[in-house]
């Protein structure tokens, strides 16, 4: 793809196909180039064969999480290329997919140009604990000033807010401060901060704060909401579990976050926690380039804005259960687990879950059918697509209230899947319908199988035109095997 060789107005589709783990560069040097890849608008489709693979390094490698697949062997590669096909064609029919503007060429009047008509609120979490160099540190306090160049923010328009944190946090300027849109005031007030006697990188203690207190504005609310953290070293206070939950606490609220990474202390899943995608995770080798990445952000948060998704975590808001997009008929096959392992308080989670889904399906009233079934060593079919209780709300609902925890604690992914293929959606139970849909909701990872034997009913599901969608509940799911099965 050099640049006497790029065609215009061609879609630009990389496709790597790996069966080992990088062993000749350090990660943050492989993320750069694959990042420079990105910046110059190709799509970057990752296929990992057999199981020796570094799922985070195809993940990080790819333009998207959805973009990397696991496959079992090469026979299966080939049975898939289709599907790589199909995701090529969605890319080129879906023009929002590609970089709305070119970062090679950007300069500050482009981004304003491109954003004058929309009103972002950019929070900056930066750290400050004293294992950050001075000149690191010094770069990364530049990053609010970087972006308030580039946006040019008004007491009307977008702000910004800055925190910087170690195990404590400092809430330095706020949305509502005179500082978040007046540069001078801005750059006086950050050039005070210093780093921290302590060693601690607390990033979890950070989100916490940024959930509390720094998109809290009631009168910002539909304004699209950005969160950039810099960081250079690794959480040091708590275990990982405790980080994703924090992170998907700000993803809740409609915040899209950015990760900029310092140095290659880094720890990544502790990056994959706290962003909203694996492409959202800039890591920096040469600080020099710093306003590059700052572009490459602010023009992902202008897609943000104009398609309307603002982050993995989605959260439907409505005082009533009426969902107004069910208007036309859905097959809806529900599967979760069901094993001894789980929680009590979890298996009631998962029971709200199911409940929401019917009513929102709400099958008396519309020509939809709903099917429950749950799985754990094996699989256990409640009713199916063809009972008379798929299309009585209230029967589906004191039904589910009935369901009791198994005694089993072995986890068998696949038998949910196979639960699917085999009892609900056959051909014997296939009718007319506008779509069918699989949803799996999972706590634990599968246990029982060779990876890739899900990973083979899977695909066999989406080629039969199943839509499947995939819950992780807590922080014990893989997420590369949910993300596969989507």
């Amino acid at each position: 793809f050099t640049s006497e060789k790029i065609r215009p107005d061609v879609t630009k589709i990389l496709v790597l196909v790996s069966d080992g783990n990088g062993n000749c560069v350090i990660s943050k040097d492989l993320i750069a180039e694959a990042q420079t890849l990105k910046d110059q608008g190709i799509e970057i489709i990752t296929i990992a064969v057999g199981n020796q693979i570094d799922e985070n390094e195809l993940i990080a490698i790819s333009s998207r999480p959805e973009s990397f697949f696991h496959i079992a062997n090469f026979e299966q590669l080939i049975a898939s290329v289709p599907v790589f096909f199909d995701k090529a064609c969605e890319l080129q029919k879906n023009k929002m997919l590609k970089p709305v503007i070119s970062v090679e060429k950007i300069d500050s009047s482009e981004v304003q140009e491109h954003m004058i008509d929309k009103q972002y609120d950019f929070g900056f979490l930066i750290e400050i604990s004293s294992l950050i160099t001075h000149d690191t540190f010094e770069i990364m306090k530049k990053i609010p000033e970087i972006a308030m160049n580039m946006l040019q923010p008004s007491a009307q328009g977008s702000r910004i807010s800055v925190m910087f944190f170690s195990e404590t946090v400092i809430h330095l300027v706020k949305f509502n401060d005179p500082e978040s849109y007046d540069m001078d005031l801005m750059k006086r007030k950050i050039s005070g901060v210093t780093l921290s006697t302590s060693s601690r990188s607390c990033s979890n203690i950070a989100l916490e704060h940024v959930v509390s207190n720094m998109f809290n504005d009631p009168s910002r609310t539909q304004i699209t909401k950005i969160l950039v953290i810099a960081l250079s070293s690794p959480n040091n206070c708590v275990e990982p579990e405790k980080i994703w939950s924090t992170g998907q606490k700000v993803k809740s609220l409609g915040i899209v976050n950015f990760v900029i990474s310092f140095g290659d202390r880094i720890d990544r899943i502790e990056l994959l926690g706290i962003a909203s995608g694996g492409s959202n995770i800039f890591h920096i080798e040469f600080p020099s380039q710093i306003e590059i990445y700052i572009r490459s952000i602010i023009e992902r948060s202008l897609y943000y804005s104009r398609s309307g998704f603002f982050t993995s975590l989605s959260v439907y808001q409505s005082n009533t259960i009426q969902f107004t997009i069910i208007s036309k008929r859905i097959d809806l096959a529900i599967m979760f687990e069901n094993t001894a392992s789980i929680q009590d308080e979890e298996f009631d989670a998962i029971k709200a879950i199911l409940i929401s889904l019917i009513k929102a399906a709400d099958s008396s009233k519309t020509q939809s059918r709903v099917a429950i079934g749950s799985f754990g060593n094996d699989y256990n079919i409640y009713w199916d697509i063809n009972n008379p209780i798929a299309t009585d709300t209230q029967a589906a609902l004191a039904r589910v209230n009935e369901i009791q925890k198994s005694t089993d604690s072995k986890y068998c992914i696949e038998k949910g899947l196979q639960a699917v293929e085999e009892s609900i959606f056959t051909e014997n139970n296939k009718r007319e319908t506008d779509a069918r849909f699989m949803i799996l909701i999972a706590i634990h990872s599968g246990n029982c199988q060779d990876v890739g034997y899900a990973r083979r009913l899977a695909m066999k599901l989406k080629s039969r035109n199943i839509y499947s969608l995939t819950i992780g509940y807590g922080s014990q799911t893989s997420v590369n095997e949910l993300t596969f099965i989507s």
